[in-house]
C-alpha cells in the first residue's frame, strides 16, 4: 500500500512532447502560409520541419545551424544540419568520443552541436535529451526512419579518415542512447561492408574497422562508444581521434558523430490552428529527479554479520513524525566521506527528514543488524531483525523503541521464536496495517500481550495487536518458507507476501500470496498463480500494492505488475546486466524499485536469460529505476549515478510525507546538482516538476511600425521561477523570450492569430491566452502609471520614471493627500504631521489618454530623543588620565570599555558598575569619562539640542570637543586629579540634573559626539552615578 503524497519540486529537464495534444476545438482559423524556400530554417519564425525540408526547398542550402520546429516541439530551436552527405538534410544529435553517456536525457551542452567537431579534440561528449530527438522526429517511431541511425566515425589517429556507418532497426520505438542494449538490426552498414541481421552491442564483419561494439568492460574503464573490433588500436594522448584506456589497446573508441534523417515539414498536418480559446496545457509526465538531494549525513562501515547477501549498510527505513529512521548493518554515523564527525552509532540511526541531519538524541543500541522497520500507530519505532540484545536486554530479532530516545519501550513485550531445529530467527519485513503490526522472515512462534507465556503457531507471518503486542491466535498463513517482503492493501483486506516460500497452508503460493487479514488467514481468490521470468531461482524479495495494482520484484531480475482482482500479469521488466529486485515503494504515481542491476531493462519482457523477441523498449537504469504505479511504464528519464562499495545494488526504498524517496544499500557517493557528493548508505530524491504555471493574460499590441509590432502581456510565476514564454501566431511558435521578459516584437501579420504561454524550467507549458488578432494599425495604448516611494521622517521622495506608454508620458501629477500637489517625473513633499497618506499619481500621453496609481505612504515625526537613559556608553576609568584628545570628535575610543547607563556605583539604578577593578575604595580614580555619538542628518533643520545629564558628584560636559555646561565644579582647568567642590548623594543629583541647550554651531552633519567626564568628591563616596539624554528638535 501507499501512505504518502508526494511534494512538488521543480528541477530543469526537456520539453515534453507536444504532437499528441490537439488543438482543433471547432476554430475556422486557418494554418499558416507556406514558408519561402529561400529563408525557410533562417528565423525563428521562418523554422523549417527538419534539414531535409531545408534541402529539399533550397538545394544550395550549406552545412550549418537552421532553425527547425515540428509539431512535437514546444518552441523553435537550432540544430547542426549535415547539408552534403548523400543528398543532405542529417541533423545532428550527438557528437564524442569516449565519454557516452545511456542517460535518457543525453549529457553536455546543446549548444555545442551547433558544429560536429571538438576543437581541441578531448573526452568532451554532448548528446541531445531523448525527447528532443523524438521531438525532431515528430514523436515518430526511430524504426520508421528510412536511413537508420548514421554514426560517423574516425579511423585513424589523427581524425583525417572517416568512415561512414548505418543502423537500421527492426524494432525501436521511441529513441535512446542504449546502443549496448539488444535491439536487433533489420540491416546496417559498415563502410563498404553490410548486413541484414545482428544487435546493437556488436555486430559487423571481423575485428577491425568493419565491426561496431557498443558494450564496455574493466579494459575500456566502463567507458562507451562506437568502439571498433579489437584489431584497431587506441590511444591515450587527448589528442588522439582513436581513445583506449592503454596506449596501443585494441577495440578503439573513436570520436563519432550521430546523424538522423527524419522528412518532416513545416506544412505537416501536426500543424494545426489554433482555436480562439488558445491550446491547453501541457505538463510533464510524472518523474524523479535524477540529481540526489544534498546529504548532511550519511553511515558507513559494518558492524555486524556479512555473511548473507543484503547485509549492507542500509536495509530499511521507516518515517515517525520528522524524523527518517535508518537500519541495516552499519557501524558509524558522519558527515563526509573523510569521517567528519563519526560516531558509533550501529545498525540504527534517526535523520531530519527535511535536512538530513543526525539526530544525536535517538541512541538505542542493538547487537546485531536491522533487517526491517515500522511506525506504531502512537509512533514508536520497531526494528527487526537478527539481533538478539537491544538495549542491553535480551531481545528476539524485535524490539519496539521511543521515537526520540531510542529506550526500549515499556510494557510491549513481544517475543518471537524459531523452533525449526538448524532454523536462525530473523524478522525481513515488517508492516503496519489497520492496528495491526505484521511480521515476516524466518519464524514459528511468538508471544507477548496478553498471552506472555503462550508460544502462538505462526510460520514464516504472523501478526500482533500493534499498541499490545498480543499475537493474533487465528490468524497464521504458515508458509513454507521465508517471508522477506510484505504490504497490508489500502483497504486493510488483504496481506500481500514475498519470499521464498512456495506454499501457504496446503495452498499453493509460489513465491507470493494475497492472504485475507480475516481471521483463518485464507488466501484471496482467484488464485494468483503467478508464471516467473524463471524456473530455477525466482524467490520475490519485494512487494508494493498500489491502487487496484501489486508489484512484484525479484529473480530472476525481473519486475511484474499484476491486476488486484483477478492476479493477471499486466506488465514487466527483466534487467540485463544485471541482477534481482530487492526492495520497492511508492507515492500512489510513480512506483521505485531497488535491484542489483546497472545496465538495461526490458519493457514487457518476461523471461531471463533470454528476453525473447517480445520486449518492447530497453532503457538504462542503475541500481534503482521509477515506473509508473498505474500503468507499469517504465519512466527513463530517473538516471541516478551512484558510486557502491560492493555494487549490491539498493535493498531499501521509502517515500517520506513531504515526497521524497529515499534509498539504502551499499551507497558510498551519488551525483548531485552540484556534482558528486557523499551519501554514505542512502540517498534522497525529490519528484520532478509536472505542474504547468497559469496562463498569461493581457496580450496586447503596445507599440509597432508599418513591419514589426512589440506584443506584451501580463507576467506569471512558478514556485521555482525561472518562468519563460512562447508566443505563438496562427499554428505554431513564431517567437520567446530566454528569460522572464513580457515582451517581443516581432514582424506584423496583419490578421494573424497571436496567443502567448508561459513555460517554466522543467518544461511544463501553460495554457495560452486567448486569442490577439493583429490589427492593420496599432492603436494608441494608454499609459500605465507607477511609481516607488522611500520616506524619510515627515518627507516623502517619489519616483514616476517606470510609469509606461506606448508614445511617451508628457505628464505627472501629484496629489499628496494632504490637500498639497505636485508635478514632474520626481518630486519631494513634506507633511506637517506623522501618519498615513494616500499619494496619487496621474500619467498622460501625447494624445490626452490617462491613467492614474494610488499608494497609502506612512511618515512619521522624527524621534526627538537621540541618546535616550539607559543608552550604551565607551567609558574609561583608570589611575592614568586618558590622551588629551579624548573629547574631540574624532578620538577612537574602541579600547574603551562599554556597558549601558547608568554608570557608577552605590546606588540601585547603576546598571553598569565602574569600579570593580580596584582592590580598595581608595584605589578609585578621581575622574571617570564617557562618550556617545549620534547622528544629524541636516543640522540647517535643527532647531534645538537639549542635554539633561545625572551626576554625582560633579560633571563637565562637551559637544564634539567643545565644553557646553559643567556641574559642582569649580571655575578653570579640570584636569584629572580634579575634584568636585562637594559631595553629593545620588539621589541628590537626580533630583538636580545639568541642563544645557547645546549652541546648535557645534553640531555637523553625520556622526556628533557628547563626552563627558565625572568627578568625585573624594575617593571613598559611598556613590557615583551617571546618565545623560539628549534630546533634538528639527524643522
Amino acid at each position: 500500500m501507499f501512505t504518502v503524497k508526494r511534494a512538488v519540486a521543480a528541477v530543469l529537464t526537456v520539453v515534453v512532447p507536444l504532437a499528441a495534444v490537439p488543438w482543433i476545438s471547432g476554430s475556422t482559423a486557418v494554418a499558416a502560409t507556406p514558408i519561402a524556400s529561400a529563408v525557410i530554417g533562417t528565423s525563428v519564425d521562418t523554422a523549417a520541419g527538419s534539414c531535409w525540408e531545408v534541402k529539399q526547398k533550397r538545394p544550395s542550402a550549406a552545412n550549418g545551424s537552421y532553425w527547425l520546429l515540428t509539431p512535437a516541439m514546444s518552441k523553435p530551436a537550432q540544430f547542426y544540419c549535415d547539408m552534403t552527405t548523400d543528398g543532405g538534410g542529417w541533423v545532428l544529435v550527438g557528437k564524442g568520443r569516449e565519454g557516452w553517456t545511456t542517460d535518457y536525457l543525453g549529457t553536455g551542452d546543446a549548444a555545442e552541436l551547433q558544429s560536429p567537431t571538438t576543437v581541441p579534440m578531448s573526452s568532451a561528449t554532448h548528446q541531445l535529451p531523448s525527447p528532443v530527438i523524438d521531438q525532431l522526429l515528430n514523436n515518430k517511431r526511430v524504426d520508421q526512419l528510412s536511413e537508420g541511425v548514421r554514426v560517423r566515425r574516425a579511423t585513424n589517429r589523427d581524425g583525417t579518415s572517416w568512415q561512414e556507418a548505418r543502423m537500421r532497426f527492426s524494432r525501436k520505438g521511441r529513441w535512446t542512447w542504449t546502443f549496448g542494449a539488444e535491439h536487433p538490426l533489420a540491416g546496417w552498414q559498415l563502410g563498404t561492408s553490410i548486413g541484414f541481421s545482428g544487435t546493437t552491442p556488436t555486430f559487423g564483419i571481423g575485428q577491425s574497422l568493419s565491426r561496431m561494439v557498443n558494450t564496455t568492460d574493466s579494459s575500456k574503464r566502463f567507458m562507451i562508444g562506437f568502439g571498433y573490433g579489437t584489431q584497431v588500436a587506441g590511444y591515450t594522448d587527448p589528442s588522439s581521434h582513436l581513445w583506449a584506456a592503454t596506449n596501443g589497446a585494441g577495440g578503439a573508441l573513436p570520436y563519432a558523430q550521430v546523424y538522423l534523417r527524419p522528412r518532416v515539414t513545416s506544412t505537416d498536418a501536426g500543424f494545426t490552428a489554433i482555436p480562439d480559446s488558445g491550446t491547453p496545457r501541457i505538463e510533464q509526465p510524472e518523474g524523479v529527479d535524477s540529481n540526489a538531494l544534498p546529504s548532511s549525513w550519511g553511515v558507513s562501515g559494518l558492524k555486524g554479520n556479512t555473511a548473507s547477501e543484503g547485509n549492507v549498510e542500509v536495509q530499511a527505513f521507516t518515517q515517525s513524525g520528522s524524523r527518517m529512521y535508518v537500519g541495516g548493518n552499519f557501524r558509524y554515523v558522519q558527515r563526509d566521506a573523510a569521517g567528519s564527525g563519526q560516531v558509533e552509532q550501529s545498525f540504527l540511526a534517526a535523520f531530519d527528514l527535511a535536512t538530513g541531519e543526525w539526530d544525536p538524541s535517538f541512541r538505542p543500541v542493538l547487537n546485531e543488524q536491522v533487517n526491517a522497520l515500522a511506525t506504531l500507530p502512537d509512533g514508536s519505532v520497531v526494528a527487526g531483525g537478527s539481533f538478539s540484545e537491544a538495549n542491553g536486554a535480551p531481545a528476539t530479532a524485535i524490539v519496539a523503541l521511543d521515537p526520540l530516545t531510542g529506550a526500549t519501550k515499556q510494557g510491549w513485550n513481544l517475543k518471537l521464536e524459531n523452533r525449526i531445529t538448524g532454523g536462525v530467527l530473523r524478522v525481513r519485513s515488517l508492516d503496519v496495517t489497520n492496528g495491526k503490526l505484521y511480521i515476516g522472515g524466518a519464524l514459528t512462534h511468538m508471544s507477548g500481550g496478553q498471552y506472555p507465556n503462550r508460544a502462538i503457531y505462526t510460520k514464516n507471518a504472523g501478526r500482533v495487536d500493534a499498541a499490545t503486542a498480543t499475537p493474533s491466535a487465528d490468524w497464521n498463513p504458515e508458509f513454507n518458507g521465508t517471508v522477506i517482503a510484505m504490504d497490508g492493501s489500502d483497504d486493510a483486506a488483504r496481506l500481500y507476501a514475498a519470499g521464498h516460500f512456495s506454499t501457504s497452508k496446503t495452498s499453493a503460493a509460489l513465491r507470493v500470496a494475497a492472504v485475507l487479514t480475516d481471521d483463518g488467514a485464507p488466501l484471496a481468490t482467484p488464485a494468483w498463480t503467478p508464471t516467473w521470468s524463471s524456473t530455477g531461482a525466482n524467490y520475490q524479495q519485494a512487494i508494493r500494492q498500489v491502487g487496484d495494482k501489486v508489484f512484484s520484484g525479484g529473480s530472476e531480475h525481473a519486475l511484474f505488475q499484476y491486476d488486484t482482482s483477478t492476479f493477471s500479469r499486466l506488465s514487466g521488466n527483466i534487467t540485463k546486466q544485471g541482477g534481482d529486485f530487492q526492495s520497492a515503494d511508492s507515492d500512489g504515481e510513480l512506483l521505485l524499485a531497488g535491484c542489483h542491476c546497472g545496465q538495461w531493462t526490458y519493457s514487457n519482457a518476461y523471461t531471463w536469460s533470454s528476453i525473447g523477441t517480445g520486449w518492447t523498449e530497453a532503457d538504462a537504469i542503475r541500481w534503482v529505476g521509477a515506473w509508473d504505479a498505474s500503468t507499469g511504464a517504465y519512466v527513463p528519464s530517473f538516471n541516478p549515478s551512484f558510486t557502491l562499495r560492493l555494487d549490491s545494488g539498493i535493498w531499501a526504498v521509502k517515500t517520506d510525507t513531504a515526497g521524497n524517496f529515499w534509498v539504502g544499500g551499499d551507497i558510498v557517493n551519488v551525483r548531485t546538482a552540484n556534482g558528486r557528493a557523499f551519501s554514505g548508505g542512502f540517498a534522497r530524491f525529490r519528484r520532478s516538476d509536472s505542474t504547468a504555471p497559469d496562463a498569461p493574460s493581457g496580450l496586447t499590441v503596445a507599440d509597432g511600425t508599418a513591419d514589426t509590432a512589440t506584443l506584451t502581456w501580463n507576467p506569471v510565476t512558478d514556485p521555482a521561477g525561472g518562468v519563460r514564454y512562447e508566443l505563438l501566431r496562427d499554428d505554431r511558435t513564431v517567437a520567446f523570450t530566454t528569460e522572464a521578459g513580457t515582451q517581443l516584437t516581432v514582424p506584423r501579420v496583419v490578421g494573424g492569430r497571436y496567443f502567448v504561454r508561459a513555460v517554466d524550467r522543467k518544461g511544463n507549458v501553460s495554457a495560452s491566452s486567448p486569442v490577439l488578432v493583429m490589427p492593420a494599425e496599432v492603436p494608441n495604448q494608454a499609459p500605465v502609471a507607477a511609481f516607488a516611494s522611500t520616506t524619510k521622517d515627515l518627507t516623502v521622495d517619489l519616483d514616476a520614471s517606470t510609469s509606461t506608454d506606448d508614445r511617451g508620458v508628457t505628464s505627472y501629477a501629484w496629489t499628496f493627500g494632504d490637500g498639497e500637489s505636485g508635478t514632474g517625473a520626481t518630486t519631494s513633499h513634506t507633511y506637517a504631521a506623522g501618519g498615513s497618506h494616500e499619494v496619487t499619481l496621474t500619467v498622460t500621453d501625447a494624445q490626452g489618454l490617462t491613467s492614474s496609481v494610488s499608494r497609502t505612504v506612512e511618515v512619521k515625526a522624527p524621534d526627538p530623543q537621540v541618546i535616550a537613559l539607559g543608552s550604551a556608553w565607551h567609558w574609561y576609568y583608570q589611575a592614568a588620565a586618558p590622551a588629551a584628545t579624548w573629547r574631540n570628535h574624532d578620538f577612537d575610543d574602541a579600547a574603551w570599555s562599554s556597558g549601558n547607563g547608568t554608570f557608577g556605583w552605590g546606588a540601585p539604578t547603576v546598571a553598569t558598575r565602574i569600579d570593580a577593578a580596584f582592590a580598595s575604595e581608595t584605589d578609585r580614580p578621581v575622574t571617570a569619562y564617557f562618550r556617545k555619538s549620534f547622528q544629524v542628518d541636516d543640522p540647517s533643520r535643527v532647531v534645538s539640542l537639549r542635554l539633561d545629564t545625572v551626576a554625582d558628584d560633579g560633571a563637565v560636559v562637551h559637544v564634539n570637543g567643545v565644553e557646553v555646561a559643567r556641574q559642582n565644579m569649580g571655575t578653570g582647568v579640570v584636569g584629572h586629579t580634579t575634584y568636585a567642590q562637594t559631595a553629593r548623594r545620588y539621589t541628590a543629583a537626580a533630583a538636580d540634573p545639568l541642563v544645557v541647550e547645546v549652541p546648535l554651531g557645534l553640531l555637523r552633519a553625520g556622526t556628533n559626539v557628547v563626552a563627558v567626564e565625572t568627578h568625585v568628591n573624594y575617593r571613598r563616596t559611598p556613590d557615583l552615578t551617571f546618565d545623560l539624554k539628549a534630546t533634538l528638535v528639527a524643522r
